[in-house]
């Protein structure tokens, strides 16, 4: 007879931050875990900042050290032009938490990773999760590769993709089609950059964001509609020039990688879990960049399903249900707040953009 593969008790599809602190959670409640990885090492994600709460997650998952060793740079301020043509600036050293932070992301996701495999979980990179099947006991069967892997629960964390989750029929409604045209720039002369500032400026066609590196490079990106999106590097040079904040701070850099397009549209998935899975990160909901609470949303909502996880496994029905829930009204609180911000800046009134985040906002 042939003898059936052992049973793990969470599987995570994706080791992005959220899938990866899924996991770390998962292992510090004696859980053991699979970490499956579609993309090899070289897989560019986006998102450089972290505000400073975002001390808490990280210390609670145990990798507070690992984080700071990764040499992040300190954020001092955020400094923006919004609602008018006056720079505003708010100083994080009267948060609570300290300063923010600047990450290089392949260097912060590698951390992330590496305490993971670290804690216990075991990563399977590349692979590819080719088939699921639920059987009468509750148990998944995951094909991969053509091994055959059994989990009793398994946690989208494959981003906006959701691609488990659709597989189950979850739908993903976007509030939006924004879309961010990202450039990264560098000095001539490499050196190491001793603290950052982090930009934001609105536009007649949507608004940028700028921030400095740890290896003294800038990432400028350009938030936007689909259909406003700038045609080619001359258009988004263009665009960049007419702002004051960030075309000042690219001033003197080199483009380092040429302008390219990243979804950033504001999205909830429903449901969020169902029998025997839940979705976490941008597969449950992706945020708005303007709150600047991506990777944080990420970290926070590993955390929060490990324990929905934890308490499912031991018997309670209702822990996966009451866990969509909680992100669900995070998600209302996060529209609301976002048609806040909105709502502040009013210098375009034939704007096509703004027009329709004012329209959302009154909606």
């Amino acid at each position: 007879m042939m003898r059936r593969p052992p049973i793990v008790d969470v599987a995570v599809v994706g080791a992005g931050p959220a899938g990866c602190a899924t996991a770390l959670a998962l292992r510090q409640r004696g859980h053991s875990c699979l970490l499956i990885e579609s993309a090899g090492n070289a897989r560019v994600r986006v998102g450089e900042t972290l505000p400073p709460a975002a001390c808490r997650p990280l210390a609670a998952l145990g990798v507070w050290d690992a984080f700071v060793a990764s040499r992040p740079l300190p954020s001092v301020a955020i400094r923006s032009i919004w609602g008018s043509r006056e720079p505003q600036e708010r100083e994080f050293i009267f948060d609570p938490y300290g300063n923010g932070w600047h990450l290089d992301r392949a260097r912060f996701d590698a951390m992330l990773l590496e305490q993971a495999t670290k804690a216990g979980a075991t990563l399977l990179q590349p692979a590819r999760l080719q088939s699921a099947e639920l059987d009468r006991h509750g148990i998944w069967a995951l094909r991969i590769a053509g091994d055959l892997l059994r989990a009793r629960l398994v946690v989208d964390a494959s981003g906006r993709a959701a691609s488990f989750a659709r597989r189950q029929g979850a739908m993903r409604t976007a509030r939006d089609h924004l879309i961010g045209v990202v450039a990264r720039y560098r000095l001539p002369t490499r050196q190491r950059a001793e603290a950052g500032v982090m930009l934001l400026e609105a536009a007649q066609d949507g608004w940028w964001y700028g921030a400095r590196l740890p290896n003294a490079g800038l990432v400028v990106s350009y938030m936007t509609d689909r259909d406003l999106l700038p045609r080619g590097l001359s258009e988004f040079e263009s665009v960049l020039g007419r702002t004051e904040e960030v075309a000042q701070a690219v001033e003197g850099h080199v483009l380092d990688s040429p302008p390219h397009s990243v979804p950033a549209d504001t999205a909830c998935l429903w449901p969020m879990c169902g029998a025997g899975w839940l979705a976490v990160g941008d597969a449950a909901a992706s945020y708005d960049p303007l709150s600047g609470q991506g990777i944080f949303k990420a970290l926070s909502s590993g955390r929060l399903a490990a324990d929905a996880i934890s308490a499912n496994l031991a018997g309670d029905d209702s822990a996966l249900r009451y866990y969509g829930a909680e992100v669900c009204a995070d998600f209302r609180r996060a529209l609301a707040l976002r048609s806040v911000y909105y709502a502040h800046e009013h210098r375009w009134p034939k704007s096509m953009f703004w027009h329709r985040r004012h329209a959302a906002a009154d909606a």
